[in-house]
């Protein structure tokens, strides 16, 4: 395994995943009402999709032919993405316990709203 390749892919995940997006949104809600193993799993989807974007770009046609050091580059995706979700989820779940039943309904709502708007953005967006 190439070890320079997979932390390359390791940075590229986290890249990935970090930026606040629905999924994001979608985590932290989950950790907060359901705790943080169902944020983290809801997250571990969103980074099995990165990897299948890496498996994608990585054994296409083309871009390597030596399949390990692909294979150690879409790990590292996949790795650095699911690091996100569970550094993400963990601390949100720990704010868990020092939330009101207001509190969370609040929280709610803004989720809500955020994808709310992520929805309208991504449809306006193509006309913009």
């Amino acid at each position: 395994m190439d070890g320079a390749l997979f932390l390359r892919g390791l940075v590229i995940g986290f890249s990935l995943a970090a930026p606040v997006s629905p999924i994001g949104v979608l985590c932290i809600r989950r950790s907060l009402a359901d705790g943080p193993r169902a944020g983290f799993i809801s997250g571990l989807g969103a980074a099995t999709a990165d990897a299948t974007y890496g498996c994608i770009a990585g054994f296409g046609p083309r871009t390597y032919t030596d399949y390990g050091a692909a294979g150690a580059l879409v790990l590292g995706v996949f790795a650095g993405s699911s690091s996100w979700w569970l550094i993400l989820c963990t601390g949100v779940g720990l704010l868990r316990a020092r939330l009101t039943p207001g509190l969370l309904a609040s929280v709610n709502r803004i989720a809500g709203s955020m994808l709310l708007a992520f929805g309208i953005y991504a449809v306006l967006r193509p006309w913009a």
